[in-house]
């Protein structure tokens, strides 16, 4: 799984990361502050906390679900727990996705590039065709 180096405050982290995927202005709150401390407590890092959010961002949103995408239900203790596996199945996954893309895109061989135009005169143009001309007639 993907471990992401993030400095700060946790709740701050986590909202701001919030606040740019869902375009929004939340501010860390106490229910907020407290509800990650409790949840790092038993036993969740902040990586952990960030793929619940972005898990539930991606998967949730343009859906019913999307109202869920709140701090509140997010950091519930109740489900958290159910969240971070769907969350760490789904982060496996897109890893795994990327890996394979990476690996199709180091097989492919390079653009092709034409070799570049050289000009030539149109005497020797001329000379050259003629002899070509000749080889391929059996006269050469």
């Amino acid at each position: 799984m993907l471990r992401l180096e993030v400095q700060g405050d946790p709740a701050t982290v986590w909202i701001d990361r919030y606040n740019a995927l869902m375009d929004r202005a939340f501010r860390v709150s106490k229910p907020v502050a407290t509800a990650i401390s409790r949840r790092m407590a038993d036993g969740a890092s902040l990586d952990d906390l960030l793929l619940v959010l972005e898990w539930a961002v991606v998967t949730w949103r343009g859906t019913q679900r999307e109202q869920w995408i709140v701090p509140s239900t997010l950091l519930r203790p109740m489900k958290f727990q159910e969240r971070l596996d769907l969350a760490r199945e789904w982060g496996q996954k897109r890893e795994e996705t990327r890996a394979r893309r990476a690996a199709a895109e180091a097989r492919r061989p390079p653009p092709y590039e034409a070799p570049p135009v050289v000009a030539v005169p149109r005497e020797e143009l001329a000379t050259f065709g003629m002899e070509m001309a000749r080889k391929l007639n059996g006269g050469g």
